[in-house]
């Protein structure tokens, strides 16, 4: 009964006039002050956590002077966070290619503390040109994906609603090549497009083994199998990776 009278008297003062701008300006400066001036008690608190998250394996592995990829990196939260671990000598670049998304991770890139994140509306592939990208119109995008069968089993299962859209994209070998840059970390979210971004920078990974933290969803849903080849972690593998399950869903 506490609680539901202490949530009822947050939504009621979150209706007042200028509120939701206060406690939002808040946030905002809770996040920049922790993600910069007062980043070492944030890695602290990270390093902390009982289980490893990719949050935790970032603030534990990622050093300053790294050069970190987001790829598929929506608004940038996550790549806010990479900012501050490789700090003013290290780089972080970003890849979003939803519109409304990269908008914010835009944003997010001008927020940085150190200004040393860098942002792109590119997709990463295993080819360069112009791709179809299937863009969930759920809030957050977070389904959205350049592999058919995948939009096509979240329509299916999850009721998701897709906009195709045409987008441009590049190999991670094409980008790091064509700017010099080689890797520390790479950090994957792409829904079902592993095996695609993997294949295009098979070259700069067979070389620098850089670390790699990805998504992958396995087993079934509803029935129906996901990812039921697994071919990134055999490029991965071949390519002299070991694996580890960080969370498991």
């Amino acid at each position: 009964m506490f609680k539901e009278n202490i949530k009822k008297m947050r939504h009621l003062i979150m209706k007042v006039p200028g509120v939701r701008n206060i406690v939002r300006k808040s946030r905002e400066l809770n996040k920049r002050l922790f993600l910069g001036l007062l980043w070492p008690i944030k890695r602290r608190s990270l390093i902390q956590q009982p289980r490893m998250s990719l949050r935790k394996f970032m603030g534990t592995f990622l050093r300053a002077g790294d050069v970190a990829f987001d790829i598929g990196a929506n608004t940038g939260d996550t790549a806010l966070l990479m900012a501050s671990c490789v700090a003013k000598p290290g780089l972080v670049y970003a890849f979003e290619p939803i519109p409304a998304c990269f908008a914010k991770l835009e944003q997010s890139a001008k927020n940085a503390w150190y200004r040393n994140l860098r942002a792109y509306p590119l997709a990463l592939s295993d080819t360069s040109g112009n791709l179809t990208l299937h863009i969930d119109l759920r809030e957050g995008g977070f389904a959205s994906t350049i592999v058919t069968e995948h939009s096509e089993r979240e329509a299916t299962w999850h009721e998701a609603r897709y906009s195709p859209t045409s987008v441009t994209a590049t190999t991670l070998d094409a980008f790091c090549e064509t700017s010099n840059i080689v890797p520390s970390f790479l950090k994957i979210d792409v829904e079902g497009a592993e095996e695609m971004v993997i294949r295009g920078g098979h070259k700069i990974i067979a070389k620098f083994h850089p670390l790699i933290w990805f998504e992958c969803w396995c087993g079934t849903d509803n029935g129906a199998q996901i990812n039921h080849n697994l071919g990134h972690f055999k490029q991965l593998s071949d390519l002299g990776y070991n694996f580890f399950l960080a969370t498991l869903f």
